[in-house]
C-alpha cells in the first residue's frame, strides 16, 4: 500500500490502510506498526487529494496515533480519521481531544474497539 500511495495510484478522497492486522503474526515488535503509520503520514503530508485517513485494525498505539494527529494538524484537507480496532489508550484519546479543539472541522473520528481506552 505504501508503494501505491507514493506512486499516486490511490483514488482521491480517502487513504485507507485497513487491516494490516490480518497479515500473519510474524512475532513483529508492536512499534513497527506505529512506524508504518508514520511512513504513510509522511507520504500524504502535503497531499490535497484526500479528506479521510483510515488505519482501522492496524495494531497502532498512541505513538502511531500521534503521527496521524500531526498529519491532521498540518494538512487541513483531512477532516475524518478512523483508528478503530487498534491499541490506543487514554493518552491517545487526550491527543485526539486536543486536535478537536484545534480543528473543529475534523468531524468524523472512529475510535471503537480500542480495548485500552478507559470509560473515564
Amino acid at each position: 500500500l505504501i508503494v501505491t500511495i507514493l506512486s499516486g495510484k490511490i483514488p482521491a478522497g480517502e487513504v485507507n490502510v485497513d487491516e494490516i492486522e490480518s497479515l500473519p503474526d510474524l512475532e513483529t515488535p508492536e512499534h513497527i506498526f506505529d512506524l508504518a503509520a508514520k511512513v504513510v503520514c509522511q507520504a500524504v503530508w502535503d497531499s490535497t487529494k484526500y479528506s479521510k485517513i483510515s488505519f482501522r485494525t492496524n495494531r497502532i498505539g498512541d505513538q502511531g496515533l500521534a503521527y496521524i494527529v500531526d498529519l491532521l494538524r498540518h494538512n487541513k484537507c483531512f477532516n475524518a480519521i478512523d483508528v478503530s480496532d487498534n491499541r490506543i489508550t487514554d493518552i491517545g484519546v487526550r491527543n485526539l481531544i486536543q486536535l478537536i479543539k484545534e480543528r473543529p472541522d475534523v468531524t468524523e473520528i472512529g475510535l471503537g474497539n480500542n480495548k485500552k481506552i478507559s470509560d473515564e
